[in-house]
């Protein structure tokens, strides 16, 4: 067997472990979160408000300054008056 399928072998066995591992780790939280909640007697409505997402709030607009002396003009620019 080259070094390389063993390599590979090792690497399937470690993801296994690790799945192992993250399910049992799961399970003890879950388990510590519903012991928690009937401890506390928290509330589902609770519990959904801290885990909804909510929307940043953008900061204040910074006012750009303007080219003009009445602010920033929209829109096209007017045409250019050619000499006659």
């Amino acid at each position: 067997m080259s070094k390389l399928e063993e390599l590979k072998k090792q690497q399937a066995s470690i993801a296994l472990a690790i799945a192992e591992e993250t399910a049992k780790s799961r399970d003890a939280a879950l388990a510590n979160v519903r012991a928690s909640i009937k401890e506390f007697e928290i509330t589902m409505s609770e519990v959904k408000s801290v885990l909804k997402k909510r929307k940043v709030r953008s900061t204040v607009a910074k006012k750009v300054p303007s080219t003009t002396a009445s602010g920033k003009r929209r829109g096209r620019p007017p045409m250019k008056k050619t000499a006659e």
